[in-house]
């Protein structure tokens, strides 16, 4: 049977604490003969053990029943034993762990007034004015202070714990939220080339070897995709995704129409734009069933805007998928907007403020 919890970091230091002990113990043995009033004494010692190490099993508001019980047995046995004094110092010892700070020092006001009163009334000598005044002050109020920083660290270690926790669970949607976006539209090129490839084997063998080799080198694309998204690098910028844009769409038979892109000096602005337009070409490719896309790039005073639209089948924007959510997601982190109409083929917008942008007059 265990005296102590484990988890406690007191180590052997509560057994040390029973040295104040030594003072009403001392004072029983001195006074002679013995007597009943010697058996109520031993009795008492017995009850305060029991209590003192329950004590360090319970914590908050059901410690005061402890701490109630131990100022019963110093007072009863006070009148008996002056060394009794000793037991005010324990109770007030763990007034540090019951609650707030502020409640615990108007607690420990409490304690000390009723030992004061008793040893006023009792007529105590000196020597047991100071454990049940002066050291019950001495041990008690430190012993707040000591409990609050405790608790605070406690506090600060859960919300690092939460911190950590949270830096977690967002750097796994960072990586799944990259892989779709990135990996979507390289996987897309390669089934693409390899059903085109898979056509042409019979009859143009040579076009179909060439068409595999492409499928090589978009599928080691793919793989260094992979290695960039888990190290948090970013992937191609937005001219070259331009680049493959143009290529994938020929691949797929989609006729394309493009303006020139402009050029962004923010990386991070880049890449959702990048990711956008990654994105909305692969939904393109996948689903839209059209036969030509419309890309176009405006840059104001302010924004950059992009639009997409294709002669597609269009889409429920009630009903939309991971992809679109994230798309919306990346353009509101940048304080930009996202509009999407799946009517009539499906058209996307994305503006983004740019962010050296100032006002007539702001200053930084």
């Amino acid at each position: 049977m265990r005296l102590l919890p484990k988890h406690k970091a007191l180590g052997w230091a509560p057994y040390f604490w029973l040295v104040y002990l030594t003072f009403p113990m001392s004072y029983l043995f001195l006074v002679t003969p013995w007597t009943g009033k010697h058996s109520f004494q031993l009795l008492g010692f017995l009850c305060f053990l029991v209590i003192y190490f329950r004590a360090h099993w319970v914590e908050g508001h059901r410690l005061l029943l402890h701490i109630g019980g131990i100022l019963t047995i110093g007072m009863l046995m006070f009148p008996l034993n002056w060394g009794a004094s000793a037991f005010f110092i324990y109770a007030a010892a763990f007034l540090g762990e019951v609650t707030h700070p502020r409640r615990a020092y108007v607690y420990l006001a409490i304690l000390v007034l009723l030992a004061a009163l008793q040893c006023w009334w009792l007529e105590a000598p000196i020597y047991a004015w100071i454990p049940a005044v002066l050291i019950s002050v001495v041990v008690g109020a430190p012993n707040i202070h000591f409990a609050e920083q405790k608790r605070l660290r406690q506090k600060l270690i859960r919300s690092q714990d939460d911190v950590r926790e949270m830096a977690k669970i967002a750097e796994r949607e960072r990586i799944r939220r990259d892989l779709h976006d990135w990996l979507g539209h390289s996987l897309s090129l390669i089934v693409i080339k390899a059903q085109l490839a898979s056509r042409l084997i019979d009859a143009h063998p040579d076009q179909a070897r060439c068409e595999l080799d492409e499928i090589q080198f978009a599928a080691r694309n793919a793989l260094e995709e992979v290695r960039d998204v888990i190290s948090g690098l970013g992937g191609y910028g937005l001219s070259e995704e331009c680049k493959r844009t143009r290529t994938v769409l020929e691949t797929a038979r989609i006729s394309l129409e493009m303006g020139p892109c402009f050029a962004i000096a923010e990386p991070m602005i880049e890449k959702v734009f990048t990711l956008t337009l990654r994105e909305a070409i692969t939904n393109v490719i996948r689903h839209s069933r059209a036969k030509s896309c419309t890309i176009s790039f405006e840059e104001t005073e302010t924004d950059y805007c992009m639009n997409i639209s294709d002669n597609g089948v269009g889409f429920n924007v009630a009903n939309i998928g991971f992809g679109l959510e994230s798309m919306m997601g990346r353009a509101h982190e940048m304080g930009g907007e996202l509009e999407l109409n799946g009517e009539q083929g499906t058209r996307i917008c994305l503006s983004v403020p740019k962010r050296n942008f100032r006002k007539p007059g702001e200053t930084s």
